[in-house]
């Protein structure tokens, strides 16, 4: 096994079978001549004692130059987690959005808003400050969560502490770069290191993607990331609950050229991230890679106005909505947050103010469905009945409005004769849940008749 494994790495791809097996008889010549085999000058070469000598080249690391037009990558700032620092100035701006430090009132927006989805407690963790939070963005090898995924980039951008300002003061994005998967763990031990520095993180479709594939990254490379334990607020679900009505998709470009007016020049998209980090591997040319680096700071940096205006869209909706599809979705996230006393009013408003201006049959079904069960469900059944009467009266044909009415009149106002009228009437009554609701309803009517006639 030996001799054929020294064998395979003296192999040449340019030689035929034929000329190689001749170079090695030539060889085991020559070394049974010098007595090299261990064995008599009359002794037949046993290919169990041949021990080839291959010398061990020197391993070089591939040569590393730029394509035409694109810079040199920067060096890195640490030998091993390959860190890469960019500042933005104070007041740049994304579009209509600037990245200038947030004040204290969007501070106190934004508070509002991770202590009703992303359990921040004030009394436990004090007021919220700019340098707290972390804007997290992963490219990748691939876009599944199994175990070949490997994140060769992470972008991690903040606001810098008072202290500790580099730069221009404004806006920072650290990337952590691989440039050999062998330093994942190194990479990993980096990212904890800024994670330490802030008290909650921010992403864009990181519950669904970035920081699950973190925890696999953590127990296959046996490191620590402490995610758990940090409130984290993924913009990307309150985007598609509040702009999919009025935008194109809900991707990240997307939302920054409709929505914060910024349009990326020569941006190349994130699925091709896996090619050109493999091309970077396989030939060690710089190639497209700049591209990548600055399509993950550009995503980490407009999450920070992004947020701006999330916050504000759900935390002031009747101010800052558009149209009823937003005041809508606000609502419903309001609603169904547990938070500060008055959300559930505000909520309430904005779907009431919702009818006002809604004209798609679509938007007035979801904001009577909604507003009439919020009011059921915080004990308001008469008001809850208005609004599914004017359900029945708008949209006659669906059964929500007949069945609720008819719940209402069996249970409530125990009128059970108006509340068979009702099923009767329903538009659908095939289901089983109809049948049977009208069977009893039936027997019901009869044992009171039957009491009637005794």
């Amino acid at each position: 096994m030996r001799l054929a494994g020294q064998i395979r790495r003296s192999l040449t791809p340019a030689e035929t079978r034929g000329e190689t097996l001749d170079r090695l008889r030539r060889e085991l010549a020559r070394m049974s001549s010098q007595g090299a085999l261990g064995r008599s000058p009359g002794e037949a070469p046993s290919l169990a004692r041949v021990q080839l000598r291959t010398p061990t080249l020197p391993r070089e690391p591939p040569p590393r130059s730029s394509a035409a037009g694109l810079p040199e990558l920067p060096e890195a700032l640490d030998p091993q987690g390959q860190l890469y620092r960019h500042d933005f100035a104070p007041r740049f701006r994304l579009g209509q959005a600037a990245l200038e430090r947030p004040g204290a009132g969007l501070l106190s927006l934004i508070e509002r808003l991770l202590q009703l989805a992303a359990s921040w407690r004030p009394e436990r963790d004090g007021p919220l400050r700019a340098e707290d939070l972390l804007f997290l963005d992963l490219e990748t090898t691939g876009l599944s969560r199994s175990a070949e995924t490997i994140p060769f980039l992470i972008g991690a951008g903040c606001w810098p502490a008072p202290g500790e300002e580099a730069g221009p003061g404004g806006f920072r994005v650290d990337q952590i770069f691989l440039r050999d998967p062998a330093d994942e763990a190194l990479a990993l031990d980096r990212l904890q290191q800024l994670l330490d520095r802030t008290r909650a993180i921010v992403t864009f479709n990181g519950r669904g993607f970035d920081l699950p594939l973190l925890r696999n990254r953590c127990l296959l490379t046996r490191t620590f990331l402490d995610l758990d334990h940090r409130p984290h607020l993924d913009l990307l679900p309150l985007c598609r609950r509040l702009f999919r009505s009025r935008l194109t998709n809900c991707r990240l470009v997307t939302l920054e050229r409709e929505l914060l007016g910024f349009e990326r020049q020569d941006d190349v998209p994130g699925s091709e991230a896996p090619r050109i980090y493999n091309e970077w591997l396989r030939t060690g040319q710089v190639g497209e890679l700049p591209l990548i680096l600055e399509h993950n700071r550009l995503d980490v940096a407009s999450m920070a106005p992004l947020l701006h205006r999330v916050s504000q869209h759900l935390l002031d909706p009747l101010r800052w909505a558009e149209d009823a599809e937003e005041l809508l979705g606000g609502a419903q996230w309001l609603l169904r947050a547990l938070g500060p006393q008055g959300l559930s009013q505000l909520g309430e408003t904005c779907l009431v103010r919702g009818l006002e201006l809604a004209r798609r049959p679509g938007t007035r079904r979801s904001l009577l469905v909604t507003l009439a069960r919020h009011l059921r469900r915080t004990g308001r059944v008469d008001e809850a009945s208005v609004r599914w009467e004017q359900f029945r009266r708008e949209f006659p044909d669906h059964s929500t409005g007949w069945v609720e009415l008819a719940k209402y009149h069996e249970h409530v106002t125990r009128d059970v004769g108006r509340a068979l009228e009702l099923a009767e009437r329903c538009p659908h009554q095939q289901t089983d849940e109809m049948q049977l609701r009208l069977r009893r309803l039936r027997r019901r009517v009869q044992r009171t008749l039957d009491a009637r006639r005794r």
